[in-house]
């Protein structure tokens, strides 16, 4: 006869699981908490009975949502230990987690550092678990999941928040834990997630190039402001960006850019490729903006835009 888990009401305050079995971090509670309080908990939280008492191993977000209700019980489905490993666990809670609502950074990372935990290999892991889920991380990405998995809370928390590419934080993540604790002071600056990308990738630029160490590049660019650090970093990485930015906004007031248009290097300077951004509003004629950019290249300075090596 096939097993049936019990259905029952189960103390919050006995429930152990949260280290083995926690996939959600980082998340918001109030909409869960208005749900609960509007038509009471309509899905059971999963528990295993185990000889040391009750595991939870998926709800995390409902227990803390019933527990800021003061709520002393909860539904839950209870499965006995022999007929529920903790292996088999985990990938439920896993599934449950990943299906309905994805997985964020964090909990990606959680999920590749506990399934390693538990003697799975990481082609496994890649196929098995997030392929199936659709998550699209791939065996190469696992190591650096577990990197980001052994980052302090602050920095996983940022990093979460701002939905970061892991392929833009590889250099990031593979440096010592030290090296990562000097360039904390980056998130006090706030940097949005392009802007943090745009400081990294530039570091990692001038440390593997000039070969020096991280600690000489961060007390170069030192400063209490995030646009006097970008505007160090380009220095450093771009030895002629001074120069040319004093050419470039020279030229752009010859060619009578009308103010509307901004017209910015793609690549600091490296490359004769430019990027047109244009605000609009109501009050704007939009006609007038384009046949003066239409003048501006059409004009005899127009080339010296391209010509980045002229004097």
């Amino acid at each position: 006869m096939e097993y049936q888990p019990a259905f029952t009401k189960v103390p919050l305050p006995d429930l152990a699981g949260e280290a083995q079995y926690r996939l959600s971090f980082f998340r918001p509670l109030e909409p869960l908490l208005k749900s609960i309080q509007a038509i009471g908990q309509t899905t059971p939280i999963l528990c295993r009975q185990t000889k040391n008492g009750l595991e939870l191993f998926s709800g995390f977000q409902r227990r803390d949502a019933l527990r800021k209700l003061r709520k002393k019980t909860a539904l839950a489905l209870v499965f006995d230990a022999k007929e529920m490993s903790e292996a088999r666990a985990f990938r439920i809670a896993f599934f449950e987690n990943a299906c309905t609502r994805g997985l964020n950074p964090a909990e990606q990372a959680k999920a590749a550092q506990r399934l390693k935990e538990l003697g799975v290999g990481d082609l496994e892991i890649a196929r098995s678990f997030f392929s199936e889920a659709g998550l699209g991380v791939g065996v190469n990405t696992i190591g650096l999941l577990r990197n980001l998995f052994e980052l302090d809370r602050e920095w996983k928390q940022y990093l979460t928040e701002k939905d970061l590419s892991l392929k833009h934080l590889a250099w990031f993540l593979r440096l010592p834990r030290e090296d990562q604790a000097t360039l904390k002071f980056l998130l006090k600056l706030r940097p949005t997630a392009s802007q943090l990308r745009q400081v990294l990738e530039m570091i990692e630029e001038v440390q593997k190039r000039d070969q020096i160490q991280l600690e000489r590049i961060l007390k170069a660019i030192a400063a209490p402001k995030l646009e006097p650090v970008l505007a160090k970093l380009r220095e450093l990485r771009y030895p002629q960006f001074v120069k040319l930015s004093s050419r470039h906004r020279k030229l752009l007031r010859e060619l009578k850019i009308p103010a509307e248009a901004k017209l910015e290097p793609a690549d600091f300077f490296e490359g004769p490729e430019y990027r047109l951004q244009i605000s609009l509003d109501r009050g704007k004629d939009a006609l007038k903006i384009f046949e003066q950019l239409l003048q501006a290249a059409a004009g005899p300075d127009w080339q010296k835009l391209f010509e980045l090596d002229e004097d």
